[in-house]
């Protein structure tokens, strides 16, 4: 369920962007949304180290509620919407595709760690997903209305930096992983001041 708000919320906020703000300041409303986005990759570790520390790992969840309550209150108190309401159709079989293509990705890389990459249980879910991927691709450029217009990935500029953001993500959301298993069970510091070590480096 966070995977599909944040999948839903990161492309219209960059689209309600665009709409919403004059072009002479698209690029600082750009610098302050990615500050926002970034924001909680920084904050993460230290928050969690301290919540954990104070309280048990339910509290991490109880307190997203805090932070949704006073997120939708301002959205419905400032939010503007640029959009006309339409609906427009969309393709089941591209939705089955995409779910398929990007579940067997997902799949195929999370078992590596248990299975290695040979194995069956690896390599049967990354077939089923590379496949159904590219049939997705191939019927988006088919179809009248595309759910994905692929045609974008043949400009230059748009694939180098779709490429420099997803190997930024990459890096940041690992490290926010890896280093705090790493100080705590490797060199055996308490989860309060793993959080308080991970601060600088997120800021």
């Amino acid at each position: 369920m966070q995977g599909i708000g944040t999948g839903l919320i990161l492309p219209m906020m960059f689209s309600m962007v665009l709409e919403v703000f004059p072009p002479c300041k698209i690029g600082a409303a750009m610098g302050v949304t990615v500050l926002i986005i970034m924001f909680a990759p920084a904050i993460g570790p230290t928050l969690s180290g301290i919540l954990l520390g104070i309280f048990s790992w339910r509290a991490i969840f109880f307190s997203f509620v805090v932070v949704l309550a006073v997120g939708v209150a301002f959205a419905l108190k400032f939010l503007v919407n640029p959009y006309e309401l339409t609906r427009p159709s969309v393709d089941a079989l591209s939705c089955v595709l995409s779910c398929i293509g990007f579940g067997g990705l997902v799949l195929g890389v999370g078992l590596a760690s248990s299975y290695g990459w040979a194995s069956a249980q690896v390599l049967a879910p990354l077939a089923c997903g590379i496949v159904a991927l590219a049939w997705y691709a191939r019927r988006q450029l088919m179809i009248d209305v595309p759910i994905i217009n692929v045609r974008i990935f043949g400009i230059r500029g748009f694939v180098l930096g779709g490429a420099a953001m997803m190997i930024n993500f990459g890096i940041t959301l690992s490290a926010m992983f890896l280093l705090p298993q790493f100080i705590q069970n490797a060199m055996g510091v308490a989860v309060a001041m793993t959080g308080i070590i991970m601060l600088p480096g997120g800021t």
